[in-house]
């Protein structure tokens, strides 16, 4: 039970509201993006995923694309931070 404990501590959400996509963060080591139609821009310290209705920047150092699917991507790396920034 003190895994568990320990796993949810590590684990956030952040819902975008204006957009609907779900970002779950592990820790600062991986992120989870549903709901993303693509990539946008990607290289090892920052990686741009258009979202429903902007992008969302996922910046760190050393970060790959681990997955990606029709709807979910997942990044790896030493994550910084996630924002919601603008389409162009």
């Amino acid at each position: 039970m003190a895994f568990l404990n320990e796993l949810k501590g590590d684990l956030k959400e952040i819902i975008f509201p204006s957009t609907g996509n779900i970002v779950t963060c592990y820790s600062n080591k991986m992120v989870i993006i549903e709901g993303q139609k693509g990539i946008y821009d990607f290289g090892s310290d920052e990686i741009k995923v258009k979202g429903k209705k902007g992008l969302i920047s996922v910046k760190g150092n050393n970060l790959k694309i681990e997955e990606i699917g029709k709807e979910q991507i997942i990044v790896r790396g030493n994550i910084f931070s996630v924002d919601m920034g603008e389409d162009k």
